[in-house]
């Protein structure tokens, strides 16, 4: 094969691995952003184990945060849960949108990307 061929060829072969491990990469971010649900109004003294507990009622819990000042790492009153699978998210979404947890009424909504 002529050399000219070749360099187009192997770049070609770069730019589609490049290409679908870019894609393979977006989507999981996608996937996993649709499953993460955000949680506000949390009670001070609410922890991880309490918030992950709240929620697996709803489905199988992969991950439950709550965020915290860096400080004082004090509770900051909202944190994120994630869910094994999407329809598991939006049921929570539904069911536990003003429910209350540790004395306190929660908000629960759609994990949203940072600005």
């Amino acid at each position: 094969m002529p050399s000219f061929i070749r360099l187009p060829l192997k770049f070609a072969l770069f730019l589609k691995t490049y290409y679908n491990k870019t894609v393979c990469s977006f989507l999981k971010e996608s996937i996993l952003k649709m499953r993460k649900v955000f949680v506000a109004a949390l009670n001070w003294n609410t922890d991880e184990d309490a918030l992950s507990n709240h929620f697996s009622a709803i489905g199988p819990v992969e991950e439950a945060i709550i965020i915290k000042d860096r400080d004082t790492k004090r509770s900051k009153g909202f944190g994120f849960v994630t869910f094994a699978n999407k329809e598991d998210a939006d049921r929570a979404i539904q069911e536990l949108d003003n429910s209350e947890l540790d004395g306190k009424t929660i908000k629960v909504d759609i994990a949203k990307e940072r600005r």
